[in-house]
């Protein structure tokens, strides 16, 4: 074997480790962001708004929305009679790079006042903090209204 190939294939055993050792980190993460998402699911569909605040970050802030005044629209919309039949249309798709990770839910829900169910966008923006896992940012959009 040649001093190249001496050299060569070490180096590859190392990149090919690194790279398996990147992916395994990364599905570890969608893991998580993914347990995260079935129980913000969970919590929305049994009306339990103070599971869904835990879920937020103390440094919530998107847009023109910081963390008390989510916390607020949580408490006044995740009660029984504002919304119901809330449904996924689709698996959602979720992105997780490094401390930060996007998930994005293709759902249905009739909500008050519309008497039939509405199909919604939802982007959830979550960055790792040290409890875990925590909502800095939520977009909703009709389709078609993006």
């Amino acid at each position: 074997m040649g001093t190249m190939w001496r050299i060569a294939i070490p180096f590859v055993a190392i990149v090919l480790v690194a790279v398996l050792g990147i992916l395994w980190l990364t599905a570890g993460e969608e893991a998580e962001v993914r347990q995260l998402y079935a129980g913000m699911l969970d919590a929305g569909r049994r009306y339990d708004a103070e599971r869904l605040v835990d879920m937020l970050s103390a440094r919530y802030s998107y847009e023109d929305v910081n963390y008390s005044a989510m916390v607020d629209r949580i408490r006044s919309a995740v009660q029984p009679g504002r919304y119901s039949g809330l449904t996924e249309i689709e698996a959602p798709t979720i992105t997780a790079i490094g401390d930060g990770a996007t998930i994005e839910a293709h759902l249905r829900a009739r909500v008050d006042p519309m008497p039939y169910p509405v199909p919604l966008i939802v982007k959830v923006h979550l960055r790792r903090e040290p409890q875990g896992w925590k909502v800095t940012g939520i977009e909703v959009h009709r389709y078609g209204s993006e």
